[in-house]
């Protein structure tokens, strides 16, 4: 298991300490490590997604959208 994946499996026990560690492997094994550039949108309000997100390192900005005019920090 690579380094990332270690680190990807220690946080997601972290966040979730009642996952068995049969399940963190075997989500962190079929995932897949990715790099984004600041700015890229991860997911959308209101949008079904199939992924989900372990953020080794960075930081990632929640927002809402208020209207067409306005967006919230949240």
């Amino acid at each position: 298991m690579t380094t990332q994946k270690s680190a990807a499996r220690e946080i997601l026990q972290s966040a979730f300490p009642g996952i068995p560690e049969c399940e963190a492997e075997n989500m962190v094994s079929i995932g897949e490590v990715q790099s984004h550039p600041p700015g890229v949108v991860l997911c959308k309000e209101n949008t079904i997604e199939d992924a989900f997100y372990i953020i080794l390192n960075g930081r990632v900005k929640v927002t809402k959208v208020i209207n067409d005019d306005e967006t919230r920090l949240l």
